[in-house]
């Protein structure tokens, strides 16, 4: 019977070491190549969307290495080269099977972060304190879960490739699988850079349009003891606020502002449903200007669900006067009746700037360049 000799490639060392030895086709060369080692978790300490991955189990190697085995047996036999000399150093290498690289734990995990955060859209109004990402209008969502649709398919056509052995999987899934995925999550995260989205505006949400429109058409009125909180806090119930006067109850940190009236602190789960009233804005309560200065922070939260936490210089240097402009244009707010002083003073810059804001969340995402009027 004719001897058949495997392909050249790397294999199981004959000689009983640790290493694989190359076979050139005829026989056994001097090449090693060392056992490679399982790389640490480089996602290790990062959000809990991303947690440390579990490395293969020794039963499941041993179940591996038994099956091999019985790879091998069988092939000896079918062959007709079983015999004692097979098994000395310098014998045909051992064959095994294919290890797809669906089972390759860093593969898995990539796939199942992936498919957490392909998810429906959130209510706008809910609590955006949690959001990973920079650009948070619903549009930009919707659109960011295609994008990593796209990229989990991408992931699901390459789980079919096969590598001799699961560490060699499991190094190719660190090397390229997770780095697709963190290359996704980036752009993502930065406002699409490298992908279609970073050129892409998207318009506010319908409901926040209609809630706004609302906000504005709102007919103003005092209560029967003459203050305006009531009406104050019918138009903050529309975006799912309501009015405290404890000035610690927003987990925010205290204002260097002079002669705030009232404020929002958007960056914690407390602040998100709540708009603080100061006791210099309760001198106002017996007055419209209660209202607008409601307005004005539910201008903040609006910018916000847009824009999502601030970033730019723009918002540092003119953020107050282009919530204004926002509460007016939008809000029905009377101007008259908001602070013009320092960095709440109204233009027609900062008109420009929040219409931009309100018709395409793009412009939120321009540095620190404010638009032409």
């Amino acid at each position: 019977m004719t001897e058949q000799l495997p392909p050249a490639g790397w294999y199981p060392d004959p000689q009983g070491s640790s290493a694989q030895r190359y076979w050139d086709g005829s026989g056994w060369t001097g090449q090693l190549l060392p056992e490679p080692q399982r790389p640490s978790d480089p996602l290790r300490g990062a959000d809990d969307a991303r947690a440390a991955m579990p490395e293969p189990t020794r039963k499941r190697r041993v179940g591996l290495l038994l099956g091999s085995a019985l790879v091998v047996t069988l092939a000896l036999v079918a062959t007709g080269v079983w015999g004692i000399g097979q098994l000395l150093p310098g014998a045909l290498p051992f064959t095994s099977a294919k290890v797809p690289l669906s089972e390759a734990s860093f593969y898995q995990k990539n796939a199942e972060w992936l498919r957490s955060e392909i998810v429906a859209a959130p209510d706008p109004f809910a609590s955006n304190a949690t959001v990973s990402g920079v650009r948070a209008s619903t549009g930009y969502r919707a659109a960011s879960r295609e994008y990593l649709t796209e990229v989990l398919s991408e992931l699901e056509a390459e789980g079919s490739r096969e590598f001799d052995t699961l560490d060699e999987a499991e190094q190719y899934a660190y090397d390229f699988v997770t780095l697709r995925v963190s290359e996704a999550v980036e752009a993502i995260s930065t406002g699409g850079i490298g992908t279609d989205l970073a050129t892409t505006g998207f318009p506010q949400d319908e409901a926040v349009i209609a809630v706004e429109k609302q906000i504005a058409a709102a007919t103003i009125l005092p209560s029967g003891d003459g203050r305006y909180w009531d009406a104050a806090e019918a138009l903050a119930n529309l975006l799912g606020s309501t009015i405290t006067l404890d000035q610690t109850a927003a987990e925010c940190p205290p204002s260097t502002k002079p002669r705030i009236l009232a404020f929002v602190c958007l960056g914690t789960e407390a602040g998100w449903s709540l708009v603080t009233y100061t006791p210099l804005g309760m001198d106002d309560v017996s007055s419209t200007g209660f209202v607008d200065t409601m307005k004005h922070e539910l201008a903040h939260k609006l910018i916000h669900i847009q824009c999502g936490p601030p970033v730019t210089q723009w918002d540092e240097q003119y953020g107050e006067g282009v919530t204004n402009s926002y509460a007016v244009l939008f809000l029905g707010a009377d101007p008259a009746q908001l602070s013009t002083q320092d960095d709440y003073a109204m233009n027609e810059t900062t008109d420009a700037k929040a219409r931009a804001i309100h018709e395409n969340d793009l412009a939120c995402f321009d540095g620190d360049v404010l638009p032409a009027p």
